[in-house]
């Protein structure tokens, strides 16, 4: 368990470090300001008045969104999934594969990194969906995302190992 904790901190450490040298980088500078100024614009400037985001979650949103996630889980099975869901990189195969782990937890490992992605999303949807005039707190907002996500996740997951 120390391991995959130990991978899962160092490549997110990695990751982030990665990320920062890009921004120094004037093209990715500009970029980086563009979309701050866009999620500022969409989601962070005050109410004017207006309806905002609400006037998207009626009746026939609900309906396309239904739509749209029958369509992705039948694409999984149609069109066929992500071969690679369960591919390791090469950090992952150098340290983990060597050490006297199972199958199961190897599968426990890859769904859990699969989780922080999860999350990530959870939260960002979270909080685009705060001023869309819900009646569920964010905590359950969060809870019910997050179990529609992983549930996607684990559909996609099925589904390459299946074809």
């Amino acid at each position: 368990m120390n391991a995959f904790l130990y991978l899962i901190f160092t490549s997110g450490r990695n990751r982030l470090t990665t990320a920062l040298r890009r921004v120094r980088s004037p093209r990715y500078a500009a970029a980086l300001i563009v979309g701050g100024l866009y999620i500022w614009s969409f989601l962070l400037r005050p109410n004017s008045g207006a309806t905002g985001i609400s006037s998207l979650l009626g009746q026939p949103t609900e309906m396309i969104i239904t739509v749209l996630l029958v369509v992705t889980l039948m694409g999984s099975w149609v069109f066929g999934s992500d071969t690679t869901a369960l591919a390791f990189t090469e950090a992952e195969l150098s340290l983990l594969f060597p050490a006297p782990l199972s199958r199961r937890a190897l599968i426990g490992y890859k769904l859990t990194r699969a989780q922080i992605a999860v999350i990530i999303n959870v939260l960002i949807w979270v909080f685009i969906l705060r001023r869309g005039g819900t009646v569920l707190p964010a905590a359950m907002r969060a809870i019910a995302i997050w179990v529609l996500f992983s549930t996607l996740n684990l559909h996609r997951l099925g589904a390459a190992l299946v074809r």
